[in-house]
């Protein structure tokens, strides 16, 4: 296996030998050929800093060959049986090209993988789930402790509030990105060229913003609110269509992951509630679920209002952007979290920071699971994702790990 990145990175090749090789070292390069009980140990404690390595732990009579061509610095390493030299690039050298190369490693997953394998009141199914390659638990003990307690009050204390873009749908399909509610208005070529422009020209200069971890939520919200605004205002210019959704919908690559279906059947044959809670455009998250199975759960997000001549003229309702969820909800649906009162867990989903406080209008929730799928910029935006979501998954474009969670609530404690 090859591992290179880009000039200035770094450079691992490795092959499998059967003999004890030798160690060169120059000013820019060291080369290093180990056992295999060194190399595995190396290979764990350096990827965490470099994505793209072989899977540990190598077969018996292999050793491996590294070359790492960049600044490196000697960390002391104790352990029995281990010597005392482990190199680790200064800086993490991570590929954004997606999709991100497995095994995926952000360090520390031993730690909480430990703690989930022997937490013997979750089903095995589950903590097996949750031991998968690009899951992070950064509390395992607190996920452990709510997963327990869901599963004691079963399927009839509990409920799914999920955001809809990226994260009931794919981030990307092989590596090219899977439209979003807003991306099928941005790609159709039922709109004039004028829309995709200006559209492009908002993606362009907003995104960066939305994901700025620098910036205070309260700047953030006022750039969304622009963003969403000036987007709208093309949109009303567009001469959109009702009758338009369908096809634009089948001709677009809007994709939901991998195992949806099976999460909204679950959910329905055990009637569990699901809110669907976006900053996108209702009518075409509707279209997608009508496409995929006709699943017709509470939509809370951005629908269009449409002359009798059916044509685009305005929105419903206030805006909703990516911030201002916990903000916006009681303007859009006043009953929902009282007629499901009752329902005190709850498993909240999505892909954004803003997407933490979609449970905010329950005043009656007793315990909250979040997920958060980490779909880009994975290293400059796993800190965060860690320290706000209790699971994280790394481009993760299934729905494996919430299907598990659900299946082992809806089983109850065994």
């Amino acid at each position: 296996m090859i591992y290179r990145q880009s000039e200035g990175g770094a450079e691992i090749l490795i092959s499998p030998r059967t003999q004890t090789g030798t160690e060169e070292t120059s000013s820019n390069s060291i080369l290093f050929t180990f056992q295999r009980v060194v190399a595995n140990h190396f290979l764990r404690n350096i990827r965490r800093y470099i994505f793209s390595l072989p899977p540990v732990p190598l077969t018996r009579n292999q050793t491996v060959q590294l070359s790492l061509r960049c600044k490196v610095m000697a960390v002391p390493v104790q352990e029995e049986g281990i010597p005392n030299t482990t190199v680790i690039p200064q800086s993490p050298i991570a590929s954004e090209k997606l999709p991100i190369p497995r095994p995926i490693s952000m360090g520390g997953e031993e730690e909480f993988r430990s703690v989930i394998r022997h937490a013997s009141r979750l089903p095995l199914t589950l903590r097996n789930a949750l031991c998968r390659d690009g899951v992070f638990i950064g509390n395992p003990g607190k996920v452990v402790a709510l997963l327990e307690k869901m599963m004691t009050a079963g399927a009839e204390r509990f409920q799914v509030v999920t955001d809809f873009d990226a994260t009931l749908t794919r981030y990307h399909r092989d590596g090219k990105g899977c439209d979003s509610s807003y991306g099928v208005l941005e790609t159709t070529t039922m709109f004039p060229p004028f829309y995709r422009e200006e559209a492009s020209k908002l993606c362009d200069y907003y995104y960066p913003i939305e994901l700025d971890q620098s910036m205070s939520l309260e700047v953030k919200s006022q750039h969304m609110r622009d963003w969403w605004s000036k987007a709208h205002g093309f949109l009303m210019k567009t001469g959109l269509k009702a009758e338009w959704m369908g096809e634009m919908v089948r001709h677009s690559t809007v994709e939901l992951r991998d195992g949806s279906l099976k999460l909204f059947e679950l959910l329905e044959n055990a009637g569990i509630p699901l809110l669907i809670f976006s900053a996108g455009i209702g009518d075409l998250i509707q279209e997608v679920l009508k496409q995929h199975g006709n699943f017709k759960p509470m939509i809370v997000a951005n629908f269009l209002d449409f002359s009798e001549e059916g044509v685009v003229r305005g929105f419903q309702k206030e805006l909703i952007h990516t911030f201002n969820k916990h903000e916006i909800f009681s303007h859009h649906q006043t009953d929902y979290f009282a007629k499901h009162e009752e329902r005190r867990n709850v498993l909240v989903m999505g892909d954004m920071m803003g997407d933490l406080k979609m449970a905010d209008g329950m005043r009656a929730k007793e315990d909250v699971l979040t997920v958060g799928f980490l779909n880009s910029k994975i290293q400059k935006c796993f800190p965060e994702y860690r320290d706000g979501f209790d699971i994280v998954l790394i481009d993760d474009q299934t729905h494996d790990i919430p299907i598990s969670i659900v299946e082992a609530i809806i089983n109850g404690a065994a």
